[in-house]
């Protein structure tokens, strides 16, 4: 590859990187670089040369994702929304180029890149979290942590940036990659940071190690993650009901019990030891608020009232709300819903236990961004069942999918309504079994890949982090999504199984 060519490309690889936590046009202006170092490789420096036919006659997974990316492509001639198909195919056209790129100039200085991948994560998560530490200080009512990007890409991005830096010994970008993604994961609450972290750590020392003691360790980590699973699932369970259920009020009336119902405030139970026609007239006597005032998250203040005597533990009657003291009014006056106020990753998993007890009762997951997927996915099957072949074609779910939720009397609220948050369903509903079975080939051929190479830990943990979060997320539906998998699945494809770390970061 000639040097020009070669500045170039690294160029623009290093502009995606960085501009991933902040900026589209900055991702946008770094693929337009990589695609123009392919031209000028392919077209002008090698005149039609494949200076990398060796890999591509090597490897069989490169096949695979481009018949599944022209397959995906043509299917936008069969799309019902042609707007949505033109979207989707601008964006998806960068997976193209830079697959391109791989073919006709791979990343040079693979290390520098990936060192970049670190310090560029580690800096979005110190100035996120530097950020909303500024709107808390100015108290603002509502705190806006990455307002450039998702929390789930920055967390994608850190996860490869701290995997590939703790594998190649990079310790000083280790400690600070870790420390400020671990702040930006206890103060945002992003669940993506909380699960990703421990694992990409978990991933770190496991490489470290010898090969004998690395069955040790991962036996000891499997054990650890049923332990984990199993406190989940006991944290989960319903709140126990209070031993004394009475059937009158101080104030004479009859109190409402619903013991079959599980919503949980604060450890205590909702729908028990209730008498809303006591509410109104005794809230008048603390304050001059109405309760159907609507709060910031949109919920009436009776509603936040509610949840904030239940995690005093104390009964939703006249009396009690009669005798509650200025702070605690004033605290439901703002819309707080729990008496001891939180903030970050301990609010987060207290919205993840409503969420799932809101689900539990009412089958309405609305507004909990984890148990919602689950109407998501139900909604994707729906929806590839009618089109099974070939599917709706690029860009054209949206339609289908709103027909799937109302086939399955969903009760998700409309505004929640979306896609199917998982890139294996979307591709079988866009493209049918054809493009299914093309996508889960590249899926298998590129394991085998990875797997097989004797520096195989630092290449795999970029198709690691890509895999999952192709099990939660669209990955590939988005500009920044996309080039996170770019990032993951390029650092893999520019080596041979000859090339070791270092001289593959050489190329």
């Amino acid at each position: 590859m000639s040097k020009p060519v070669a500045r170039l490309a690294q160029l623009g690889w290093l502009t995606i990187v960085w501009g991933l936590p902040w900026s589209h046009g900055a991702m946008t202006v770094g693929t337009m670089l990589v695609g123009v170092s392919v031209v000028w490789q392919a077209l002008i420096v090698t005149r039609g040369a494949r200076p990398n036919d060796a890999f591509w006659r090597r490897e069989k997974w490169p096949l695979a994702l481009v018949c599944w990316f022209v397959w995906t492509m043509a299917s936008a001639g069969w799309s019902l929304d042609p707007a949505r198909s033109w979207k989707m195919v601008s964006i998806e056209a960068a997976l193209g180029m830079l697959v391109l790129s791989w073919w006709a100039c791979p990343p040079p200085n693979l290390m520098g890149i990936r060192r970049a991948v670190g310090w560029s994560a580690a800096t979005a998560c110190l100035l996120c979290v530097i950020q909303g530490g500024i709107q808390w200080y100015n108290d603002a009512s509502e705190l806006e942590w990455t307002p450039y990007t998702s929390h789930i890409r920055l967390s994608l991005l850190a996860g490869l940036g701290l995997g590939w830096a703790m594998v190649e010994k990079r310790r000083l970008l280790a400690w600070t990659l870790g420390i400020a993604w671990a702040a930006f994961a206890w103060c945002t609450g992003a669940l993506t940071a909380a699960v990703l972290l421990p694992l990409t750590f978990l991933w770190g020392m496991w490489s470290s190690l010898p090969v004998r003691p690395r069955k040790w360790f991962a036996g000891s980590a499997v054990m650890g993650l049923v332990a984990a699973v199993g406190s989940l699932l006991i944290w989960l369970q319903p709140v126990p009901l209070p031993n004394e259920l009475p059937e009158r009020t101080p104030w004479g009336n009859l109190y409402m019990h619903q013991p079959e119902l599980t919503l949980s405030e604060g450890g205590h139970r909702v729908f028990v030891l209730s008498c809303p026609m006591e509410w109104d007239s005794a809230w008048k006597q603390v304050s001059d608020v109405s309760l159907d005032t609507p709060q910031r998250r949109g919920h009436a203040l009776r509603q936040c009232m509610l949840r904030y005597i239940t995690s005093l533990g104390l009964p939703k009657d006249g009396a009690t709300i009669a005798s509650l003291s200025p702070e605690d009014v004033r605290a439901i006056e703002e819309g707080n819903t729990n008496c001891h106020p939180a903030q970050g990753l301990t609010q987060r998993m207290r919205s993840v236990r409503f969420g799932y007890e809101t689900w539990r009762d009412f089958k309405n997951p609305t507004g909990s961004s984890i148990w919602q997927r689950w109407e998501h996915w139900q909604a994707a099957v729906l929806t590839w069942q009618s089109a099974p072949w070939i599917g709706h074609g690029l860009g054209g779910l949206f339609e289908p999918m709103q027909q799937a939720y109302v086939q399955m009397n969903s009760k998700l609220h409309p505004d929640f309504r979306h896609g199917a948050h998982n890139q294996h369903l979307t591709v079988a509903s866009q493209s049918g079994l054809v493009g299914l079975t093309l996508w889960v080939a590249f899926l298998v051929l590129m394991a085998r890949h990875v797997f097989r190479n004797n520096q195989w830990p630092l290449h795999a943990w970029g198709f690691v982090v890509f895999f999952l979060s192709t099990c939660y997320e669209d990955t590939l539906e988005t500009q920044a999504g996309l080039l996170v998998a770019a990032l993951a699945l390029g650092s893999t494809a520019s080596f041979s199984t000859k090339d070791s770390p270092a001289g593959s970061d050489q190329g």
